[in-house]
């Protein structure tokens, strides 16, 4: 109606203009009807003109760029009507303009075009106050999403889906205040929503009514009473509502009022709510019609309870079926589990059911015969497949099922494409109720690929899955599932070459035992596509230049959905979003020019994070629990964008048992307009070195202070990184414990310190190139591909006294991790490290390098690979401290395999060596050291959970103990 109307006064408006200026046009475009726009468009520029000037006027917010790049219309070039139409059509995309009009002027040479767009409100954000927990099960329950015209009616909804959800876990006092706040200048809603459920509701009483209970003697409707209360009422009374819990109890009671004969019963729950008092009473009416109890007799491997459980799946039907097919069910549960001989005896009595069961012996598999079988070993086919059977004996007709169908598929998978089973026949062993399975096969004939091509592409046979089957002489056999493998890999290559559309088949010619597997791309019958503009639907405070230019594909690249991936991984990185969305607009509809929706719903400008709990460091054979687990608690402010470049200032301080940081931060994500992500970082750090083993106290301090500059760019795989600054670096031995300070010079002697360096700062200008090189599948479980780091790091001092202090350290390090089958995968990874500098003793030892512990070498506790240094304190008892190499090698190698569900476990080989300190200055025999071991892991959300134990090679004296143990997270690397 309101549509009709304004048309109406539209098309007066516009007869008007033209009465009183026949060289204007005031057009207004009916957006809701594409061939209508499509018709006015036309009819109205049906010859191309020359585009004089282009303006426009918007009520919403909409930058100069991003209108011309929505637009693109030349200035002074021709313009057609398809390019116009081709224009509102994007800015129709954009999701944001109730009404567009066009004011078209003539101009002296052509014409000039005036866009005037009217925005709609739009729906901005939801804020949620008045609880600190649960807020996001709520969040979801709001139908309207970001960037979405705002409707009243979804947000009516939205607040009684909330308090249906309050009502649901008991909060039938809930109240949901809403406020709606309007944005003029943006024509955006923002809908602050205050959450009140109040105290929960306490189911106070629960009463039963029971109907058709007449017919019950009273002896056993009181017993029947009495175990409703006892296993259903005193379940929820005095118990805070939930409505999950009423509904499994109510199943429960279902189950029980049928093992008590009530098959055909009737429950209805009433609710009686005390709004003042908080309380909840339920009154369920019970309807227990007729009593038909089952009686089994004779039953011992299945219990009533189960035998019932076979019946109750009939539901309330079960009582009207006669006891003959209720007999069949409970013969069928028997013979599954190898009851054969079990006989049943059923009668069906006026009030009851009764099952005489004569369960007999249970039989036996002793062992799996096969015939047929020419291809493999028939006794290496029993072990893998039916190992489960064979190891329990008694038959399982549900194991033997499983087993067959991995025997069949392991078949298929050897090219025996037609293999399948003709007969199961048990045959009668010696002992009674002992069987052997006879499996007869017909194995069929084996297939072998020897040749794939690829008709106009053959060189795609180099890459992906083809490679491993591009040899000269092919014969292996022929596995069909590697046809679903290649035909993904096409799919995805013909995209990325345009051909997003192509039909793409294959075809097998099959000579004798010889397949020829030719894949044939059909490339006439594609269209060429390719990326065409990029529309950000709503509003988003952050410049529309600033998130193109975060985008790694252009209009006109060929269409490639890595790069939509990876576009959508530099949006994120940005971390202003809550939300983002980046996906084809109308993803099934074929067309040469793809149009991409960018849907971002921004974060809060500000933000309060706290920080708090226990964390999980090494807790290991000496490494005590109260120095493995620490407390964790932190703070960090949060300033998103608040120049409007995609920037971010933030101050974080976190405090543990082993260590204290506070940092402050300004970041900008581009840097000359190159994306190089530029951070300026204040800081001031504390390192607690612990002591000796199994002491809780810290040896010595290390406080690092100052300010610096990075640069990092990350390309595809490669993330690097430049930072330079100014640090203020101080080894304390004097703020440790008070029994160690008396004796820091002797401290420092036996960590091989310099004692004069000690207690003081000392200002550096230090540099740290950093280059990683990432190839792996899953950052945090990893099963193929590789890591490469190279890090070096320059520490050069300010003052001229302590000239001697610099040093150079370069790491290199290098993982690989590639799949043995089986979901077992081998992990390897070498580090080899050198510190260059004048006098080892001058390097601070923060900065040394380290072995042992559970990241290491883990047959030796934290840091305690050889050199280290001994230790006499107060009481003249002599500890062992751990003093650093300056140079390092290390290797460790894994196989990881799983075990059960998110349980895996690994075997490993850790070797390594230090050189450098006042003992170990070159390599020899002596100084290698190693550790072999096993360990278990378990899946967590946040990486594995890991227990090691790792047993030395040889200890250095008798004292030392033989192996070590640790309990931490992730993985060694």
């Amino acid at each position: 109606m309101n549509r009709f109307f304004y048309a109406t006064l539209v098309i007066f408006t516009f007869s008007a203009a033209v009465q009183a200026d026949p060289a204007q046009l005031r057009l207004a475009l009916p957006l809701s009807d594409e061939v209508q726009l499509a018709q006015t468009i036309q009819q109205t520029f049906s010859d191309p003109f020359i585009l004089e000037d282009l303006t426009f006027e918007s009520d919403v917010t909409l930058s100069q760029a991003e209108f011309n790049y929505l637009v693109d219309l030349p200035k002074g070039e021709q313009i057609a009507a398809a390019q116009i139409q081709k224009a509102v059509s994007y800015l129709i995309k954009k999701n944001r303009f109730e009404q567009i009009e066009l004011v078209v002027k003539q101009g002296q040479c052509g014409k000039q075009l005036h866009w005037m767009l009217t925005g709609l409100w739009s729906f901005d954000r939801l804020n949620i106050t008045g609880i600190l927990l649960g807020k996001d099960a709520y969040r979801y329950l709001y139908m309207l999403e970001h960037g979405q015209p705002f409707e009243r009616e979804k947000h009516r909804l939205s607040l009684q889906k909330i308090k249906e959800a309050f009502a649901y876990d008991g909060y039938f006092n809930g109240q949901v205040k809403d406020e709606i706040i309007k944005d003029a200048p943006s024509k955006s809603i923002k809908v602050n929503l205050m959450l009140n459920r109040g105290e929960r509701f306490v189911m106070y009483d629960v009463q039963i009514l029971w109907l058709e209970v007449e017919h019950l003697p009273l002896d056993v409707l009181v017993e029947m009473q009495h175990q409703v209360k006892k296993q259903f009422v005193n379940k929820l009374i005095n118990k805070y509502y939930q409505q999950k819990i009423i509904n499994k109890a109510t199943k429960e009671l279902n189950q029980l009022l049928a093992h008590e004969g009530f098959l055909d019963v009737g429950i209805e729950l009433e609710k009686q709510i005390d709004h003042l008092k908080n309380k909840v009473t339920l009154v369920f009416t019970i309807n227990l019609h007729k009593k038909k109890p089952m009686v089994f007799i004779g039953n011992h491997f299945f219990s009533k309870a189960q035998l019932l459980d076979a019946i109750v799946i009939f539901g309330r039907s079960a009582a009207l079926l006669p006891s003959s097919i209720l007999a069949q069910e409970i013969a069928h549960r028997y013979h599954t589990k190898g009851f054969w001989s079990v006989s049943l005896q059923a009668a069906e009595e006026q009030d009851r059911f009764v099952f005489v069961i004569d369960e007999g012996a249970r039989v036996c598999v002793d062992d799996i015969i096969f015939k047929g079988i020419k291809a493999f070993d028939t006794q290496q086919l029993a072990v893998p497949f039916f190992k489960q059977q064979l190891k329990q004996l008694f038959y399982d007709e549900l194991l033997i099922k499983q087993s067959i169908d991995k025997l069949l598929a392991y078949y298929l998978q050897q090219g025996f494409l037609k293999a399948k089973v003709l007969r199961q026949e048990f045959v009668p062993a010696e002992e009674e109720n002992h069987y052997r399975l006879e499996l007869t096969l017909d194995e069929g004939d084996r297939t072998y690929l020897t040749r794939i091509s690829i008709e106009g592409f053959p060189e795609l046979l180099k890459s992906g899955p083809f490679e491993r089957f591009n040899k000269p002489t092919l014969h292996v056999p022929f596995d069909p599932a590697i046809i679903v493998e290649q035909n993904k890999f096409l799919q995805r290559r013909m995209g990325r070459q345009r051909y997003n559309a192509a039909h793409i088949h294959h075809e097998l010619m099959r000579q004798g035992d010889a397949v020829q597997l030719t894949w044939k791309i059909d490339r006439e019958s594609s269209q060429n596509v390719s990326f065409g503009k990029t529309v950000v639907v709503g509003d988003c405070r952050l410049p529309f230049e600033y998130i193109k230019r975060e985008l790694q594909y252009q209009e006109g690249d060929a269409w490639d959905k890595e790069k939509l991936k990876q576009s959508l991984l530099r949006l994120r990185t940005l971390d202003l979003f809550e939300q983002i969305h980046l996906y084809p607009y109308q993803p099934a509809v074929v067309e040469p020019e793809k149009t991409v929706l960018l849907k971002v719903c921004e974060d809060d400008p500000f933000e309060v994070r706290l920080r708090g709990g226990l964390g999980l460091q090494q807790v290991g054979k000496h490494y005590v629990l109260g120095r493995g687990v620490t407390f964790a608690a932190g703070i960090g402010l949060v300033g998103k964008s608040p120049l409007n470049i995609g920037d971010q200032i933030r101050f974080d301080a976190d405090f543990t048992r082993s260590y204290r940081k506070i940092n402050g931060c300004y970041s900008i994500p581009w840097l000359f307009n190159q994306p190089i992500r530029t951070l300026f970082k204040v800081y001031s750090n504390k390192y607690f070195q612990p002591t000796f083993i199994e002491s809780t106290k810290n040896l010595y301090d290390v406080t690092q202070e100052g300010f610096l500059v990075s640069f990092a760019r990350k390309y595809k795989v490669y993330d690097g990184a430049f930072a330079l600054g100014i640090e203020w670096m101080e080894t304390d031995l004097k703020n440790a414990d008070p029994d160690i300070c008396a004796l820091a010079n002797q401290l420092a002697q036996a960590i091989s310190f310099t004692p004069q360096l000690a207690d003081k700062k000392v200002p550096f200008f230090q540099f740290e190139p950093t280059l990683f090189i990432d190839y792996l599948d899953d950052r945090l479980n990893p099963t193929y591909g590789s890591l490469t780091l190279f890090s070096c790091k320059g520490m050069v001092p300010l003052k001229r006294r302590f000239s001697d202090v610099y040093f150079f350290k370069l790491l290199i390090e290098q993982s690989l991790f590639f799949p043995f089958g089986l979901d077992v995968v081998g992990g390897l990874r070498i580090r080899v490290g050198h510190i260059f500098s004048a006098n080892f003793n001058n390097v601070m030892p923060l900065e040394r390098f380290y072995l042992g512990g559970a990241h290491s070498i883990r047959s030796y506790d934290v840091d305690l690979c050889p050199p280290v240094g001994l230790f006499h304190d107060a009481m003249n008892k002599a500890h062992i401290v751990p003093q650093g190499g300056q140079t390092m090698v290390n290797a460790n190698f894994e196989l990881r395999f799983p075990l059960f569900k998110g349980l895996g476990g690994v075997v490993f080989q850790d070797i390594g060596t230090l050189v450098g300190g006042e003992h170990q200055q070159s390599f020899d025999a002596q100084s290698l050291l190693a550790g072999t071991g096993f360990g278990l892991r378990y899946n967590t959300p946040i990486g594995p959970l890991r227990f090691d134990i790792a047993f030395k090679w040889k200890r250095r004296d008798a004292s030392e103990s033989s192996y070590a143990w640790f309990l931490s997270m992730g993985h060694a690397f």
